[in-house]
């Protein structure tokens, strides 16, 4: 054993040189192209999580279409949706490389000086407000999501054109599921539950609307008690084409801190996000709505403000309240919002849809810019992010005003 890795060492050491100045001499190559009038920049994307994928292709989409010239290359490996990544390659330049896609990210990750370099680009948080908010046309899903849905429709006796949101709330079965191997406990803080949502989707069957409930594989299916025009999409094993479809045409995204909405907003859907946590990660899209979770504070016996949360780093995307084990450590509970904030956050989100003029939202107008100011302002983009919803504001006044 000792001496096979020695000798994966010693290749190592002659390899990854050699597999550095080959990453170098395509982006040097890239670099020389723009004397000639061609800009390029090498992107990796991360495609086995659609909460990767989808936001780094929408970023790179935008950003052809922001008018600068600059054309993307992008290698992804591990593809974890084949619907979407078909979709994605209809619209951006995609080769499909697991070995070149691991090599990339080896020099990228390793190399200071080649993630820093002009003609590359890793999209990420910081920067995809700014990127998605660039006016471009829509993505189109492709025929053959949109005659999936067509088909889904009239299996379900569900009129064609009728109009539907998609509910979502995060758990952990799809993860532990597809990767049994490894220990999701950490992201547990993030989860929360489908029954906060059936008042919202009770909602929508009593305006006329349909509601999908999302995801794959999810713990908990809905009541047999629900109308019949709410339909548990989870568990119904649907193609991938379906389900792309079916967020790609919805009137309504509602979901939670889980990677799925991402793919709304490549097909520049609204979105409102319920339970959202931590607080840095607010969305980005200017149209947006999210309530946030609350914390209670175990010792104090109390709910924290907005402004202690500022404090301890809820609001700072460099800190460790990704973690689960950040908020034991600071001895708080995490509490999912109740139904009639769900609720309220839906209703608020169609009604700007429908133009509806509720006075109470323009008046809103200031609390949410002092809202944003205190808490928002440091994050990158952030004047792109969409609203907290402003029942949601309004309740819990005195949790975030001095």
């Amino acid at each position: 054993m000792g001496f096979f890795r020695a000798m994966r060492r010693g290749l190592a050491s002659i390899f990854r040189p050699l597999e550095m100045g080959l990453w170098w001499i395509v982006v040097c190559a890239m670099a020389a192209l723009e004397a000639f009038g061609l800009r390029f920049r090498l992107v990796p994307l991360w495609g086995d999580r659609i909460g990767a994928l989808a936001p780094e292709a929408d970023t790179v989409y935008h950003q052809e279409h922001s008018g600068d010239g600059i054309r993307h290359a992008c290698i992804v490996g591990d593809v974890c949706n084949r619907a979407l990544i078909d979709v994605i390659k209809d619209h951006i330049r995609v080769l499909e490389s697991a070995p070149l896609h691991a090599s990339l990210m080896r020099v990228f990750d390793n190399c200071a000086a080649f993630r820093s370099h002009k003609n590359v680009l890793k999209p990420g948080p910081s920067i995809y407000p700014a990127a998605h908010n660039i006016r471009a046309n829509r993505i189109d899903p492709g025929r053959r999501a949109e005659e999936a849905v067509e088909r889904y429709f009239d299996d379900l006796g569900i009129p064609q054109g009728s109009w539907f949101i998609c509910i979502h709330n995060r758990d952990d079965h799809y993860l532990k599921s597809a990767f049994p191997h490894r220990d999701w406990s950490y992201h547990d803080y993030r989860d929360c539950s489908i029954d906060s949502y059936l008042q919202a989707a009770e909602h929508v069957v009593q305006s006329g609307g349909y509601v999908f409930r999302m995801g794959r594989q999810t713990a908990v299916p809905l009541p047999d008690t629900r109308s019949p025009q709410i339909i548990d999409f989870s568990v119904q094993n649907g193609s991938q084409h379906l389900e792309i479809g079916l967020i790609a045409q919805c009137s309504l995204f509602l979901g939670s801190t889980s990677g799925l909405y991402t793919v709304a907003h490549l097909f520049n859907r609204p979105v409102a996000l319920a339970n959202l946590v931590p607080f840095s990660i607010a969305t980005y899209a200017t149209d947006d709505l999210f309530i946030p979770k609350l914390l209670w504070d175990e010792k104090a016996d109390r709910l924290l403000t907005f402004q202690e949360s500022y404090d301890i780093g809820l609001f700072d995307p460099n800190s460790a309240a990704s973690h689960g084990s950040f908020y034991r450590d600071h001895g708080l509970k995490v509490l999912e919002n109740d139904a009639e904030e769900i609720r309220d956050l839906c209703v608020e989100r169609l009604g700007r849809d429908k133009g509806k003029s509720d006075t109470s939202f323009q008046e809103d107008d200031l609390l949410q810019a002092n809202f944003k100011k205190h808490f928002l302002s440091h994050l990158a983009g952030h004047e792109f992010m969409g609203n907290v919803g402003a029942s949601f504001l309004r309740k819990y006044l005195h949790l975030w005003q001095p």
